[in-house]
């Protein structure tokens, strides 16, 4: 009901430079029942968005109070002779090991590709021709310095 009161008084009291018959035209426009559906879902989603806000807030309260905790006991810790003091590499190379894919700076490093395969064997290829071309060639050599040989003699 008070939604139609102050449709009412809205009506009456036309904006600056605006003829009477416009406005009530552009009142009524927004006074349909779909333009009220919409008004109240986007309440129902100001709501929405105030409770994630609310609650991204209590998080963000409990996480500084747990950093500060742990801050405080580190620093009792850190007063102990012999305690080492434990970084984000040391804790993940702990857990992930230190030959894993994650580098201190860069974070994780893109995947190497699998062992084998089609490449490794045009490698194995490769590797076979040049072995076979430097045995021609050490053949080669030494027919070349035999010719040499007999002919000086």
């Amino acid at each position: 009901m008070g939604g139609k009161r102050d449709m009412a008084f809205i009506k009456a009291n036309p904006y600056k430079n605006v003829p009477f018959d416009q406005w009530n035209i552009l009142c009524d426009r927004f006074s349909f029942q779909e333009f009220e559906g919409l008004s109240s879902m986007i309440s129902q989603m100001k709501a929405k968005a105030e409770i994630v806000t609310s609650r991204a807030e209590a998080l963000t309260q409990t996480q500084s109070r747990a950093e500060s905790k742990l801050r405080n006991g580190a620093s009792s810790t850190s007063s102990m002779v012999g305690l080492e003091q434990v970084d984000k590499f040391h804790i993940v190379s702990k857990d992930l090991g230190t030959r894993s894919r994650w580098q201190k700076g860069l974070g994780a490093l893109p995947q190497l590709k699998s062992i084998g395969g089609q490449r490794a064997a045009s490698t194995r290829q490769v590797a076979k021709t040049i072995a076979t071309l430097k045995q021609q060639l050490a053949e080669k050599d030494t027919e070349h310095a035999w010719r040499i040989d007999e002919t000086q003699r």
